[in-house]
């Protein structure tokens, strides 16, 4: 059963639990890796992939995805870990009764906030034009951080060819994400 993400995904949708499996099993690692990017730590790492894909399960039904299934875990895991990084920071801050008042609305923290925001969300979308073998090669060397010859062997194709989709991939990203950088 060779059957790329969104098609997967249809088929947990309504209930098909070896589709589930294999969605979990082909980016568990990968999205270990990308939670342990936020929160150095494996174990919490792990655990906020397994939530992700818990609330899926439990919320199937009802989920819709507008992006490549793969981008939607990504997100799905950058959310819950910075999540669990405010949950865990909080009783480390003062009461905010305690804060000088100065500190509570700094506008220029809260426009690159803004900004940052604006860029992933357009990020986003310059990512969904890409055509789904080059930005699955793109997401595997940028966010799995897997070396060209392990995409190629993973494909089935030459390293050239992954060569040739990353330079694809970085002028379109480019062009369209100019104006933001």
């Amino acid at each position: 059963m060779n059957q790329n993400d969104n098609d997967l995904f249809l088929l947990l949708k309504n209930g098909d639990e070896k589709a589930f499996e294999l969605l979990f099993k082909k980016h568990y690692a990968s999205l270990c890796r990308y939670a342990f990017s936020y929160l150095k730590d494996k174990t919490d790492s792990e655990e906020v992939v397994q939530e992700v894909f818990i609330r899926i399960w439990d919320n199937r039904e009802k989920i819709d995805i507008h992006t490549a299934v793969n981008f939607y875990l990504l997100r799905s895991v950058k959310n819950q870990a910075f999540n669990l990084i405010k949950k865990k920071s909080r009783h480390f801050f003062e009461p905010v009764e305690n804060i000088p008042e100065q500190g509570v609305h700094d506008t220029e923290e809260y426009m690159d906030e803004a900004k940052l925001y604006e860029f992933e969300k357009k990020y986003e979308e310059a990512l969904a034009t890409l055509p789904e073998r080059c930005r699955e090669i793109f997401m595997k060397s940028r966010i799995e951080k897997l070396k060209y010859r392990e995409i190629a062997d993973q494909f089935n194709i030459s390293v050239k060819t992954v060569e040739t989709q990353m330079s694809i991939a970085l002028k379109r990203l480019r062009d369209l994400l100019s104006p933001y950088l």
